[in-house]
């Protein structure tokens, strides 16, 4: 393998890695989205 195909490797890896903290970032916000409308309704 030459340093061009390992790099590219390398961005393929991080890339997948980055999907993955983008979805857990997603998912923390949609539960943020649920705790915020639950504390709006039992404030009012």
């Amino acid at each position: 393998m030459n340093k061009g195909d390992a790099i590219l490797r390398l961005l393929s890896e991080i890339k997948l890695e980055l999907k993955d903290v983008k979805e857990q970032i997603e998912k923390m916000q949609t539960n943020l989205d649920t705790l915020e409308q639950q504390s709006f309704l039992t404030s009012n």
